[in-house]
């Protein structure tokens, strides 16, 4: 077995931390994630009860969820994916100016509203203590009447876990998923950190209920909560740099 890549999540608190190893095996890749901790196996396993949801919510015919193809007690195996994620599209796009990376942006919103079954939100009926308990305490009523996920929402719907391959569309990444009717502005905000109060509180409540110290608290917090922290500002500063580079040659 060759180790192609590895990342631990050790960040988090250790109910949820895994680590995801990138690994070939005569000839052909995988991916592994495993829980680091006893107290991960749960959240760890949930994936597996997550694929059968999420594959029954799926409308679009195009649309997969990567499989499970391997467990054990601690870690499931899932099939590697060799294709192009939106990401490295949306980062094509930019280079050729606003028009184009806006029509990226376009078919990611088509794709999660109409690529799975979805309703209307109504906060009267679909904010539940899990949901507070997750999201935070908010008035949710900005919500109502827009779309949201029907029953079953996987939140990591993010550029680079969307890999076209094909005429098929993989979904790579179904670990935070959740039982519950979220709306889709807060699945893209966490691609576009496109700026609104309600969202950025939202988020910062999700990402503090899954970190426990603060060194960890801190990295998300700088790369993460920061305004600036978006794709096309990522892209601009990594031209800047070899801009540079290229004057010092």
């Amino acid at each position: 077995m060759k180790i192609l890549y590895v990342k631990n999540n050790s960040e988090r608190a250790r109910k949820f931390q895994l680590k995801t190893i990138i690994y070939e095996e005569d000839g052909q890749k995988f991916v592994k994630k495993q829980a680091l901790y006893e107290e991960a196996i749960p959240h760890l396993k949930k994936m597996k009860e997550s694929y059968e949801k999420l594959t029954a919510s799926i409308v679009n015919p195009n649309i997969k969820l990567a499989k499970i193809i391997d467990e054990s007690d601690n870690s499931l195996t899932f099939e590697f994916i060799d294709g192009v994620s939106l990401e490295k599209r949306f980062n094509d796009a930019l280079k050729s100016g606003e028009l184009a990376s806006n029509k990226i942006v376009d078919e990611y919103m088509k794709l999660l509203k109409t690529g799975f079954k979805t309703t209307v939100f109504d906060s009267s009926t679909m904010v539940t203590d899990k949901y507070k308990e997750i999201f935070g305490d908010f008035d949710y009523s900005e919500f109502d009447g827009e779309i949201c996920f029907d029953g079953i929402s996987n939140i990591d719907l993010i550029f680079s876990n969307i890999i076209f391959k094909d005429d098929d569309i993989y979904m790579i990444d179904y670990e935070w998923v959740f039982d519950l009717n979220i709306a889709i502005d807060y699945i893209a905000f966490r691609s576009l950190h496109a700026p609104d109060d309600l969202l950025e509180q939202m988020e910062k409540n999700f990402i503090g209920d899954i970190v426990v110290n603060k060194n960890g608290f801190h990295k998300i917090q700088t790369n993460y909560f920061n305004p600036r922290f978006n794709i096309e500002q990522q892209i601009q500063e990594k031209e800047q740099q070899i801009q540079e580079k290229e004057q010092q040659i």
